[in-house]
């Protein structure tokens, strides 16, 4: 639903324009990942807890748990085993009745 980061700071490698907007070579910009992952335009229903949303692959940089590129969450690989191994004790170790 959120990522434990919120932001990001990075610095703009060449001017920009967006929706008008000119964002010069050099300036600080601040992407927020809670935003993006919230986005109506990307998913459908943002706020609702849907793992189901990701049967097929979102597209690139609309979902960005660890960030991405050379910035990446050096730990990422680390918190997907976590999750695994979380989920294997779940289905192994509980019977769920519906």
């Amino acid at each position: 639903m959120a990522s434990i980061i919120s932001f990001t700071f990075r610095e703009a490698v060449a001017d920009v324009e967006y929706k008008g907007y000119l964002i010069p070579k050099g300036w600080k910009v601040l992407p927020l990942f809670r935003n993006i992952h919230h986005n109506p335009d990307i998913f459908s229903d943002p706020r609702k807890f849907d793992p189901s949303r990701f049967e097929v692959s979102p597209k690139p940089n609309t979902f960005m748990p660890f960030g991405s590129g050379v910035h990446a969450c050096p730990g990422n690989e680390l918190a997907k085993l976590e999750m695994l191994i979380v989920t294997h004790h779940l289905v192994s170790n509980f019977r769920y009745v519906v």
